[in-house]
Order: structure tokens, then sequence, then C-alpha cells
């Protein structure tokens, strides 16, 4: 075959010389300053197309040869037959209509995996992570949310040590609840509200306390947020919003740096919902544990409802309350919970 121009990177000496390459029966052909090398075809792979690139001959001893002639390196190839699956694909990716469908291929695996592959594998690395990095990660979300959305309660003292000795001893008589320290902030923009911090911190605003009716319905939205310090939902959450990343750190164990989950998590907690699951399984947690205190789960229901009709009249609606189920399916679940043989009726 007629000798082409091509560019030679020598690996042993890293220069790149200008020489002719052909190839004819079973060698390589390179003519350079009178001298003819020959190289077994079986030393050559022939690199894939990308584009108009130019294409590359990878050679054995670690050399590499350039050509610009698309048409010749092809024939090379399927003399070797070698790269069949690659230029099918270039043949496709040159048709405009099958491009764009690899495209919203490529786009659907994408949001499929943010949607779920993410999530699943957070739930997968959670386990992973050390209890001791909860309660560091709790410190550092706590410190940021009083630099940013939270205030000092003004709940009183007393207040604050009466709900703190009634949920000690629901909490007692359930014999369920992780550990934990509850905290009272003045709630700000986010208003009536309550957060689980990962490592057991509860955080009640001021406005949910004064909200609610009676310390059974407070101790029912604490209990649910026991639920997911139970579940380990924030760290899940986290997880999930910091992505690959982070997710690749747990996997492998390095965790000497969390900031990143530490400044997403309080954005993540104050405006994103729990998932659907999440929040089914924090629901399932209260009932069960005021069931087990004697307490009618319908006091929960009561003050979530009485949450999306404050709502209604222009507050701001708790994140926690505004996942699916909606409200009314979730206060007909607790509503359906029975109580406990031995318990005095409560109020429905």
């Amino acid at each position: 075959m007629k000798a082409l121009e091509a560019r030679y990177f020598d690996g042993r000496d890293s220069h790149v010389h200008g020489v002719r390459v052909s190839w004819t029966g079973n060698h390589l052909l390179l003519e350079e300053g009178g001298i003819t090398r020959r190289v077994p075809l079986t030393a050559v792979r022939v690199g894939d197309r990308l584009g108009s690139a130019p294409r590359v001959l990878y050679l054995k001893d670690g050399g590499e040869l350039s050509l610009d002639e698309h048409a010749a390196v092809d024939a090379l190839a399927e003399q070797l037959r070698q790269g069949r699956v690659a230029r099918w694909v270039f043949a496709l990716e040159r048709r405009s209509a099958v491009a764009l469908l690899a495209l919203g291929v490529s786009l659907l695996g994408a949001w499929v995996g943010v949607r779920h592959a993410v999530p699943w594998l957070a739930a997968k690395a959670v386990p992973l992570v050390p209890q001791e990095m909860d309660i560091r990660l709790g410190e550092e979300i706590l410190a940021l949310l009083d630099r940013t959305y939270l205030g000092a309660s003004r709940l009183p003292e007393s207040r604050q040590a009466a709900l703190r000795s009634h949920l000690a001893g629901v909490c007692q008589r359930t014999g369920v609840c992780p550990a934990h320290q509850l905290l009272f902030r003045k709630g700000g923009a986010i208003g009536a509200n309550a957060l689980a911090l990962p490592g057991g911190r509860v955080i009640v605003t001021d406005e949910l306390a004064v909200l609610a009716l009676d310390d059974d319905e407070l101790a029912g939205v604490i209990l649910h947020e026991l639920g997911h310090v139970q579940g380990r939902h924030g760290v899940r959450m986290g997880l999930s919003a910091t992505g690959a990343l982070l997710l690749g750190q747990v996997l492998i164990g390095d965790l000497g740096d969390l900031g990143d989950m530490a400044s997403v998590l309080p954005t993540v907690l104050t405006q994103s919902a729990y998932s659907r699951d999440m929040e089914s399984e924090a629901d399932l947690f209260a009932a069960e544990a005021m069931r087990r205190a004697c307490l009618a789960p319908a006091a929960l229901a009561r003050l979530l409802e009485r949450l999306e009709k404050n709502a209604a009249r222009g507050s701001a609606l708790p994140q926690w309350l505004s996942s699916h189920p909606g409200t009314s399916a979730r206060a007909d679940a607790l509503r359906a919970v029975t109580p406990r043989a031995g318990c005095v009726s409560a109020v429905p």
C-alpha cells in the first residue's frame, strides 16, 4: 500500500519523529532517514476513533503512531479484526437521531442514579459511619443552625424542664427511645418546627411548643423526631445530598473531613422533606412508643392537623409535615393504632 505520513512517539527516548508508515502482509513498515523498521502486526493495537482526532496505533514496545488517514486505519483495524464495536458506535454517533436518543438515555440514567441509586447507596453506607461521627456532625450542624436559622429560646426554663421531664417519663415507660438531648430554640424563619440532628439532639422551636395544646401532643412530635434519630435518617440524607464523593470516603473509611456534610445538612433538614419511607418509619416509631407509654397516637395526629391548618393561614409548614403521604393519611394511620391493653382510654 502507499506509505502514509505519520508522527511516531518513541516511548524509549520520549521524542516525536516524522515517519512514513505502510503495512503489507504481516508487518507494519516504518521508514525514517532511509531506514525501514518492520513491526509484526500482532504487536499493533489500533486505537478507537474519536471524532476527527488523529488515529493512534499503539506498538507493543511502547511506541505510538499518530495518523490522519481514518479510512486507511479503519482498513487496518478491519484486517486485524480490532475495534468493530467502536466503529459501530462511531457510525451510530454520526446519525443525529441516534445521538439524541443516546443523550436522552444518558440523561435518564443520570436522573435514575441521583433519584434512586445514590439514596440506595447512602442507606447501605450509613452502617459504615461510626456513631461517634453522628455526634460530631450534630455538634457542627447545631453550631451552624444557631448562627443562621435559630435564635435563643424565650420559653421559660420551668416550661423547658417540665417538657424534658414529661419526655423522660414517656421514654422510661416505652424503653425504646434512643439516647438524645432535648433542646429549645426560637424558630424564626422556620417557625413551628422540630429537627432531629445526627447524634441524638432534637430541637423544638418555641413556636411549636406554644402551638401544642398539651404535653402529649408535643411528646408525639418529639418521638417522631426520635424515630429519625433511631433510623439515622439525617446521616442518610446527608450522604445522599453530598453525593458520590462523600459516599466514596465512607466506603473506603476516609472520614477525616466531614465539613461537606455538616455544611449541607442544615439546608437539607430545614428545606427538604424526608423521604416517604423515612417519614413512615418515624411515624411508626412514634405511634408504637406512644402506645407503649399509654399515650394516644391521636394526640400526634391532632398536632399534625393543626400545623397544616396553621400553614393554610399563611404560616410556614414544617417540611417534615409536607412530605408524602399527606397529613390526612398520616393522621388516619395514627388514629388507627390500637391502645395497649390495660391503658386508660385517651381522648381521640
